[in-house]
């Protein structure tokens, strides 16, 4: 749940966005059917998706919770002070509403790489990123049940959508099977633990 980048902004499909590739990654990885579905809006920020989405999450289990958010809160100029807050209610809600789940929080890209981002706003924007993602993966730590996967992109604009702003599909790939990859390390990691 969370952003454009889970509404599959860039891409023609659904499947070919983040939840359909960590899911296509992860059921490789695992030898199991994932099922799963995606609640994105473009421009959301960690605030919206607590109050308009949250509340509309299904019911039930779910063994992991992707959460792409702070672009929009960097961009928006959210305080930093502010973010954090947002991020830990949104994280507290998500735990109680699906007790057992992994969440797992896709770290905020680098924006100082975004084409689309004049200069030198990409590098004040890219600054700002840094910023929220160190706060997010700290955050991120202190919950037991809670991942931070940083967010890499290479330097080609081959790894953008057309409006240099999103990823292209390829990108996507890419980074869905980087988040599935840290997701079945932990998942394992788990069941070798025990209860």
């Amino acid at each position: 749940m969370g952003d454009s980048i889970i509404a599959g902004v860039g891409v023609a499909a659904i499947e070919d966005a983040i939840v359909g590739q960590v899911a296509a990654a992860l059921a490789s990885d695992l030898k199991r059917r994932v099922v799963w579905s995606a609640d994105g809006r473009s421009g959301i920020r960690a605030r919206g998706i607590l109050e308009q989405l949250v509340p509309h999450l299904p019911q039930g289990h779910a063994d992991i919770v992707l959460v792409s958010a702070g672009v929009n809160d960097v961009t928006g100029l959210r305080r930093s002070r502010q973010w954090r807050l947002d991020l830990e209610c949104l994280l507290r809600a998500l735990e109680t509403r699906y007790t057992g789940a992994t969440i797992v929080m896709a770290g905020i890209p680098p924006l100082y790489r975004f084409p689309a981002l004049p200069w030198p706003l990409r590098s004040v924007l890219g600054q700002r990123a840094r910023r929220f993602d160190e706060i997010a993966e700290a955050v991120a730590h202190r919950r037991p049940r809670c991942l931070h996967v940083p967010t890499v992109i290479a330097r080609e604009d081959r790894r953008f959508a057309p409006d240099g702003y999103h990823p292209s599909a390829e990108s996507y790939e890419t980074w869905g099977r980087a988040l599935a990859g840290t997701i079945s390390e932990h998942l394992r990691a788990g069941s070798r633990q025990g209860p």
